[in-house]
């Protein structure tokens, strides 16, 4: 399977982010390697895909510009 990050960035500047297939903490790791250039994460909401080792965030995060 191949690995995916989805976002979606609403008007009021939220960012949603999704990942499929990854594993635990990569998928965290992977979000924050992606946009470490350029955004600050500070808030996290972790799905129980995260707990169960399989697929991973769904993450309200504020785009700072």
């Amino acid at each position: 399977m191949d690995k995916k990050i989805n976002v979606l960035i609403k008007k009021d500047k939220t960012l949603y982010i999704e990942t499929e297939d990854f594993k635990g903490e990569a998928c965290v790791s992977a979000v924050k390697e992606l946009f470490k250039a350029f955004l600050e994460i500070d808030n996290l909401e972790l799905t129980s895909d995260y707990y169960d080792g399989e697929v991973g965030i769904d993450s309200g995060v504020e785009v700072k510009l």
